[in-house]
Protein backbone atom coordinates (compact mmCIF):
# COMPACT_ATOMS: atom_id res chain seq x y z
CA UNK A 1 0.00 0.00 0.00
CA UNK A 2 1.51 3.35 -1.06
CA UNK A 3 1.83 6.33 1.26
CA UNK A 4 -0.77 8.45 -0.55
CA UNK A 5 -3.39 5.71 -0.12
CA UNK A 6 -2.54 5.37 3.59
CA UNK A 7 -2.82 9.13 4.08
CA UNK A 8 -6.11 9.32 2.18
CA UNK A 9 -7.59 6.48 4.21
CA UNK A 10 -6.31 8.07 7.43
CA UNK A 11 -7.89 11.38 6.44
CA UNK A 12 -11.22 9.62 5.83
CA UNK A 13 -11.16 7.78 9.17
CA UNK A 14 -10.07 10.86 11.14
CA UNK A 15 -12.73 13.01 9.52
CA UNK A 16 -15.56 10.56 10.20
CA UNK A 17 -14.29 10.02 13.76
CA UNK A 18 -14.36 13.76 14.39
CA UNK A 19 -17.94 14.00 13.13
CA UNK A 20 -19.02 11.08 15.32
CA UNK A 21 -17.40 12.73 18.32
CA UNK A 22 -19.10 16.01 17.42
CA UNK A 23 -22.44 14.18 17.23
CA UNK A 24 -21.75 12.72 20.68
CA UNK A 25 -21.28 16.22 22.10
CA UNK A 26 -24.50 17.34 20.41
CA UNK A 27 -26.41 14.44 21.99
CA UNK A 28 -25.09 15.52 25.38
CA UNK A 29 -26.19 19.10 24.66
CA UNK A 30 -22.69 20.50 24.93
CA UNK A 31 -23.10 21.93 21.41
CA UNK A 32 -26.44 23.19 20.10
CA UNK A 33 -26.34 23.70 16.34
CA UNK A 34 -29.37 23.90 14.09
CA UNK A 35 -30.46 21.25 11.60
CA UNK A 36 -31.28 23.88 8.97
CA UNK A 37 -27.74 25.24 9.10
CA UNK A 38 -26.23 21.79 8.75
CA UNK A 39 -28.53 20.98 5.83
CA UNK A 40 -27.28 24.09 4.02
CA UNK A 41 -23.69 23.09 4.79
CA UNK A 42 -24.48 19.60 3.48
CA UNK A 43 -25.49 21.11 0.14
CA UNK A 44 -22.13 22.87 0.04
CA UNK A 45 -20.28 19.70 0.99
CA UNK A 46 -21.85 17.76 -1.88
CA UNK A 47 -20.97 20.51 -4.38
CA UNK A 48 -17.40 20.70 -3.06
CA UNK A 49 -17.01 16.92 -3.37
CA UNK A 50 -18.39 16.76 -6.92
CA UNK A 51 -16.36 19.72 -8.19
CA UNK A 52 -13.18 18.45 -6.51
CA UNK A 53 -13.59 15.04 -8.17
CA UNK A 54 -14.05 16.72 -11.54
CA UNK A 55 -10.61 18.39 -11.35
CA UNK A 56 -8.31 16.13 -13.34
CA UNK A 57 -8.08 12.43 -12.52
CA UNK A 58 -9.73 11.41 -9.27
CA UNK A 59 -7.88 9.22 -6.75
CA UNK A 60 -9.23 7.72 -3.54
CA UNK A 61 -6.23 9.10 -1.65
CA UNK A 62 -7.23 12.68 -2.50
CA UNK A 63 -11.03 12.45 -2.77
CA UNK A 64 -11.53 10.39 0.40
CA UNK A 65 -11.69 13.40 2.70
CA UNK A 66 -14.24 15.41 0.64
CA UNK A 67 -16.35 12.23 0.59
CA UNK A 68 -15.92 11.85 4.36
CA UNK A 69 -17.08 15.43 4.74
CA UNK A 70 -20.35 14.63 2.95
CA UNK A 71 -20.88 11.52 5.09
CA UNK A 72 -20.07 13.47 8.25
CA UNK A 73 -22.44 16.30 7.33
CA UNK A 74 -25.21 13.73 6.85
CA UNK A 75 -24.44 12.36 10.33
CA UNK A 76 -24.59 15.78 12.00
CA UNK A 77 -27.66 16.91 10.07
CA UNK A 78 -29.48 13.69 11.02
CA UNK A 79 -28.44 14.08 14.66
CA UNK A 80 -29.57 17.68 14.95
CA UNK A 81 -32.81 16.99 13.08
CA UNK A 82 -33.63 14.10 15.43
CA UNK A 83 -32.93 16.15 18.56
CA UNK A 84 -34.93 19.13 17.38
CA UNK A 85 -37.89 16.98 16.40
CA UNK A 86 -37.68 15.26 19.77
CA UNK A 87 -37.64 18.63 21.51
CA UNK A 88 -40.64 19.76 19.46
CA UNK A 89 -42.89 16.72 19.91
CA UNK A 90 -41.91 15.41 23.36
CA UNK A 91 -42.93 17.54 26.33
CA UNK A 92 -39.98 17.04 28.59
CA UNK A 93 -36.69 18.65 29.44
CA UNK A 94 -35.76 18.36 25.75
CA UNK A 95 -38.03 21.21 24.69
CA UNK A 96 -36.11 23.50 27.02
CA UNK A 97 -33.00 23.19 24.91
CA UNK A 98 -32.34 26.31 22.83
CA UNK A 99 -30.68 25.61 19.50
CA UNK A 100 -28.76 28.24 17.56
CA UNK A 101 -30.83 29.61 14.70
CA UNK A 102 -29.45 29.74 11.15
CA UNK A 103 -27.45 32.86 10.52
CA UNK A 104 -27.72 35.08 7.46
CA UNK A 105 -24.26 33.84 6.59
CA UNK A 106 -25.67 30.31 6.17
CA UNK A 107 -28.06 31.51 3.47
CA UNK A 108 -25.33 33.54 1.79
CA UNK A 109 -23.00 30.54 1.80
CA UNK A 110 -25.68 28.33 0.24
CA UNK A 111 -26.18 30.82 -2.57
CA UNK A 112 -22.44 30.85 -3.28
CA UNK A 113 -22.36 27.04 -3.26
CA UNK A 114 -25.31 26.76 -5.62
CA UNK A 115 -23.76 29.38 -7.88
CA UNK A 116 -20.50 27.42 -7.91
CA UNK A 117 -22.36 24.24 -8.76
CA UNK A 118 -24.22 25.94 -11.59
CA UNK A 119 -21.02 27.43 -13.04
CA UNK A 120 -19.41 23.98 -13.00
CA UNK A 121 -22.33 22.36 -14.82
CA UNK A 122 -22.87 25.18 -17.31
CA UNK A 123 -19.31 26.27 -18.14
CA UNK A 124 -17.44 23.08 -17.12
CA UNK A 125 -14.97 24.89 -14.85
CA UNK A 126 -14.72 22.54 -11.85
CA UNK A 127 -11.48 24.08 -10.55
CA UNK A 128 -12.88 27.61 -10.27
CA UNK A 129 -16.21 26.29 -8.98
CA UNK A 130 -14.44 24.32 -6.25
CA UNK A 131 -12.35 27.32 -5.21
CA UNK A 132 -15.50 29.46 -4.97
CA UNK A 133 -17.41 26.82 -2.98
CA UNK A 134 -14.50 26.16 -0.63
CA UNK A 135 -13.27 29.74 -0.39
CA UNK A 136 -16.64 31.15 0.68
CA UNK A 137 -16.84 28.66 3.57
CA UNK A 138 -15.21 31.26 5.77
CA UNK A 139 -18.64 32.92 5.80
CA UNK A 140 -19.98 30.08 7.95
CA UNK A 141 -16.86 29.89 10.12
CA UNK A 142 -16.85 33.51 11.26
CA UNK A 143 -20.04 33.12 13.38
CA UNK A 144 -18.64 29.88 14.87
CA UNK A 145 -15.37 31.64 15.70
CA UNK A 146 -17.26 34.49 17.37
CA UNK A 147 -19.49 32.15 19.39
CA UNK A 148 -16.53 30.08 20.52
CA UNK A 149 -14.61 33.23 21.36
CA UNK A 150 -17.47 34.49 23.56
CA UNK A 151 -18.96 31.30 25.03
CA UNK A 152 -16.35 28.56 24.47
CA UNK A 153 -19.00 25.88 23.80
CA UNK A 154 -16.87 23.86 21.41
CA UNK A 155 -14.70 20.88 22.36
CA UNK A 156 -11.23 21.01 20.78
CA UNK A 157 -10.76 17.30 19.99
CA UNK A 158 -13.02 17.13 16.89
CA UNK A 159 -11.36 20.25 15.51
CA UNK A 160 -7.91 18.76 16.13
CA UNK A 161 -8.89 15.57 14.30
CA UNK A 162 -10.30 17.57 11.38
CA UNK A 163 -7.11 19.63 11.18
CA UNK A 164 -4.91 16.52 11.12
CA UNK A 165 -7.15 14.98 8.46
CA UNK A 166 -6.73 18.02 6.20
CA UNK A 167 -2.97 17.86 6.68
CA UNK A 168 -3.00 14.18 5.62
CA UNK A 169 -5.01 15.11 2.54
CA UNK A 170 -2.57 17.92 1.72
CA UNK A 171 0.38 15.50 1.69
CA UNK A 172 -1.63 12.92 -0.29
CA UNK A 173 -2.43 15.50 -2.99
CA UNK A 174 1.25 16.41 -3.24
CA UNK A 175 2.28 12.77 -3.58
CA UNK A 176 -0.37 11.92 -6.20
CA UNK A 177 0.42 14.98 -8.32
CA UNK A 178 -1.05 14.98 -11.80
CA UNK A 179 -3.41 17.38 -13.53
CA UNK A 180 -4.92 20.09 -11.34
CA UNK A 181 -2.64 19.45 -8.36
CA UNK A 182 -2.17 23.14 -7.58
CA UNK A 183 -5.94 23.78 -7.59
CA UNK A 184 -6.61 20.66 -5.51
CA UNK A 185 -4.18 21.86 -2.84
CA UNK A 186 -6.44 24.82 -2.12
CA UNK A 187 -9.05 22.55 -0.50
CA UNK A 188 -6.90 21.01 2.28
CA UNK A 189 -4.81 24.14 2.93
CA UNK A 190 -7.80 26.46 3.24
CA UNK A 191 -9.84 24.12 5.44
CA UNK A 192 -6.85 23.32 7.61
CA UNK A 193 -6.47 27.02 8.39
CA UNK A 194 -10.18 27.49 9.14
CA UNK A 195 -10.27 24.49 11.46
CA UNK A 196 -6.98 25.30 13.13
CA UNK A 197 -8.39 28.65 14.26
CA UNK A 198 -11.09 26.66 16.05
CA UNK A 199 -8.41 24.52 17.69
CA UNK A 200 -6.80 27.66 19.04
CA UNK A 201 -10.09 29.14 20.25
CA UNK A 202 -11.47 25.99 21.89
CA UNK A 203 -8.34 24.49 23.44
CA UNK A 204 -7.63 25.26 27.10
CA UNK A 205 -3.92 25.52 26.39
CA UNK A 206 -4.14 28.01 23.54
CA UNK A 207 -7.39 29.88 24.24
CA UNK A 208 -5.92 32.59 26.51
CA UNK A 209 -3.12 33.40 24.08
CA UNK A 210 -5.49 33.43 21.09
CA UNK A 211 -8.01 35.71 22.80
CA UNK A 212 -5.21 38.08 23.80
CA UNK A 213 -4.03 38.14 20.18
CA UNK A 214 -7.56 38.77 18.89
CA UNK A 215 -8.13 41.65 21.30
CA UNK A 216 -4.78 43.20 20.56
CA UNK A 217 -5.38 43.15 16.82
CA UNK A 218 -9.15 43.80 17.13
CA UNK A 219 -9.99 40.95 14.77
CA UNK A 220 -13.55 40.43 16.01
Amino acid sequence: MDLALILGTSAFVLHISAYLLYAYHIFHERIRPNAASWFMWLIGGVIEYLTFNAIGESHWSTSALPLACVVGLVIIFSTTLFLQLRAHFIHSRYNKVSYHHPDRSDYALTMFDLGAGFSWLYWNIPGIANIVAVGTSVISFIPIWKTTYKKNEEHPVPWILWSVAYFCMFVAVLIEGGEGTFIKLFYPIYYFLLHFVMVLLSSTYTRAFTISFIRTHRIF
